[in-house]
């Protein structure tokens, strides 16, 4: 129905109504049903792709938050990972979750990885951070669960991390 009026509202002088409320189509001499179908299609579909398209472009070039490039909240891996890359500014919140809690490594059994796991959260709000799960991983946060520490006001970068 939608779709109909708007081709109607496109096509205004092809269209009239007759005695009895029937709309009748009319052609313009040189166009065939099947051209001005064709062209009322293309038309409409133009017409309805083009703000879909603009609304589905990713801002990536902008991000906010804690997930972004260069670790803005210095977030921390839960569990605290073997072998992983080590933060240069870490915490002391990252640092007493390592030196408590054992690290997993790709091996660990799954049921140790979660009593790990839950360890880890456990000291995380203990020392005052607060947990965030990350649910689009990449190659800077593979990580599901991150610790995100307790920073003073003084100390955040609130230029780079927006909550």
């Amino acid at each position: 129905m939608v779709f109909k009026n708007l081709i109607q509202k496109l096509f205004k002088g092809w269209y009239s109504k007759d005695v009895a409320g029937i709309v009748m189509a009319h052609e313009p001499a040189g166009f065939t049903g099947k051209k001005a179908k064709c062209l009322a299609v293309l038309v409409a579909s133009l017409v309805l792709a083009v703000p879909a398209g603009v609304q589905a472009t990713p801002a990536q070039d902008e991000c906010s938050g804690c997930l972004c490039a260069g670790n803005p909240c210095k977030l921390c891996p839960l569990p605290p990972v073997k072998n992983g890359s080590q933060i240069s500014q870490e915490s002391d919140t990252c640092r007493k979750i390592q030196e408590k809690v054992p690290p997993v490594t790709k091996q660990t059994e799954p049921n140790q990885h979660y009593a790990i796991l839950n360890r880890s959260i456990m000291e995380c709000v203990r020392n005052g951070g607060d947990v965030l799960m990350n649910s689009r991983r990449n190659a800077e946060f593979p990580s599901k669960h991150y610790c995100k520490p307790y920073i003073p006001a003084g100390k955040a970068d609130v230029s780079k991390a927006a909550d």
